[in-house]
């Protein structure tokens, strides 16, 4: 709920709003860590919180443990990217994404946070190959 709040607040371009919900986001996310260490979702989550948080190490450090029990889901596979391209990596965001399950592409195409992403040739390219409009 926290992430989605950050999401909206950075949307409507109120960063203050933005970091005080992803950092609530991410004290709920360790604390159920916590619990479940296995948890690749909510990981998923927390890393890209780090990402949104400008705490690079600890989203990297968040994403490759989600991305660790191979083959990873498609929920996990889509907060990798987005907390690559978050990073300013877009070349490791789009390395995931191509080995990503269609119904991730999906999802990826149609969030306004990946409209930088969805516009590279490369990005393209990987829709037309799995035929996904």
């Amino acid at each position: 709920m926290y992430l989605s709040l950050g999401q909206a607040f950075r949307l409507a371009n109120n960063p203050q709003g933005a970091r005080e919900a992803y950092r609530k986001g991410a004290a709920l996310a360790q604390a159920e860590l916590a619990r479940n260490s296995r948890d690749a979702v909510v990981q998923s989550r927390l890393a890209y919180m780090w990402a949104r948080l400008d705490e690079q190490r600890q989203a990297e450090f968040e994403i490759v443990l989600a991305l660790q029990p191979a083959p990873a889901s498609p929920e996990v596979t889509r907060w990798a990217v987005m907390t690559y391209d978050a990073l300013g990596e877009r070349q490791r965001a789009l390395e995931v994404a191509e080995g990503s399950p269609d119904e991730t592409l999906q999802r990826l195409k149609r969030s306004p946070d990946m409209a930088g992403l969805r516009n590279t040739s490369r990005f393209q390219l990987l829709m037309q190959s799995r035929h996904i409009q």
